[in-house]
């Protein structure tokens, strides 16, 4: 199975492991998502269709050096949110929600420092390779 680490410099960790694609490419994914922080861990399936989460991720290397405003994603039912900021001084901060809007609705939110460059470039190439790997004929590890 593949899984992703995403561990701040704070020591928070966003811990995704691949799940499964409904039928094909274009159609809906999942994917098993684990929030923890010093207060709690929270684990929740996480569905989606595209790749908007390897673009946020890709974005977030390609423009390492700084962006303005808020880049942000969420899955198609709202289970996971990270919303990433560039602080203008060489590091990343994800504000990261996982949680549940089925009774009884439930949420973890976390904020996650990273290292701009090799650090984002590490966690987009792992998650566009998470979410290939659901693709039909991927070889599973």
């Amino acid at each position: 199975m593949i899984e992703v680490d995403i561990t701040s410099i704070e020591g928070h960790r966003l811990h995704l492991e691949g799940g499964q694609r409904s039928t094909g490419t274009g159609e809906p994914w999942s994917l098993l998502a684990v929030l923890e922080n010093s207060h709690g861990r929270a684990s929740s399936p996480v569905w989606d269709v595209g790749n908007e989460l390897i673009g946020l991720f890709n974005g977030i290397a390609r423009d390492w050096r700084g962006w303005d405003g808020t880049r942000s994603y969420s899955s198609l039912e709202g289970e996971l949110d990270i919303a990433a900021r560039h602080d203008g001084i060489g590091q990343i901060r994800l504000v990261v929600s996982l949680g549940s809007l089925s009774p009884p609705s439930w949420r973890l939110e976390t904020e996650m420092t990273l290292g701009a460059g090799a650090h984002a470039e590490t966690v987009a190439a792992s998650v566009a390779g998470l979410i290939a790997a659901l693709e039909p004929g991927a070889p599973r590890n």
